[in-house]
Formats: structure tokens, C-alpha cells, sequence
């Protein structure tokens, strides 16, 4: 269709060829019953695109989190306890 929006990419793309080995390994995991398919699925797709040069490397593995300070107890609960926020409430602890 001309004009679409959305059309099909370069399924011979390396990034494309990643995510479908990616998802047929979470599958295969899935299928043979291992525990946790999609987080080895994940981290097997991601070595794959790190060693294949695909995805750049983490900068650091292991770093200290940023300071808190700036955001600590700065949040507007005024807002929140608003009657009309009660049905975003209700539904995030029912959710919960």
C-alpha cells in the first residue's frame, strides 16, 4: 500500500537477525521448560550483539548510583491525594 505508515525493513539487517535469534531463543528456552527463558533470552541476544560488534559494551559494569539529593522528598503529594487521582490510585494497588 503506498503511503503506509509502517512497511516491512531489512530482515537481513544484523539488528533484525539479533532480535529473531533473540526471540527463537526465548522460545526454544520456553519450551524446554528452563527457569527464567526470557532473561537468559536477553542476556544471549545481548552477548551475541556485544561480541559481533552490533550493540556497544556497557561503559562500567559496577558504579556507584547518583546522588539522591537533588529529587529527595521534593515530590508533590498534594497532587496525588487529589480526589480526582483516586481512580489512578485504586487502580495501581489493584493492580499490585
Amino acid at each position: 500500500m503506498p503511503g503506509a505508515p509502517v512497511r516491512i525493513g531489512n530482515l537481513a539487517s544484523p539488528v533484525v537477525l539479533i532480535a529473531i535469534f533473540g526471540f527463537l531463543a526465548i522460545a526454544v528456552l520456553t519450551c524446554g521448560g528452563f527457569p527464567g527463558p526470557f532473561l537468559l533470552g536477553i542476556l544471549a541476544a545481548s552477548i551475541v550483539a556485544f561480541v559481533r560488534g552490533i550493540a556497544p559494551g556497557p561503559g562500567a559494569w559496577i558504579r556507584i548510583p547518583p546522588n539522591p539529593a537533588p529529587i529527595m522528598l521534593k515530590a508533590d503529594l498534594s497532587a496525588v491525594l487529589n480526589f480526582r487521582f483516586f481512580g489512578v490510585l485504586l487502580s495501581i494497588f489493584v493492580m499490585a
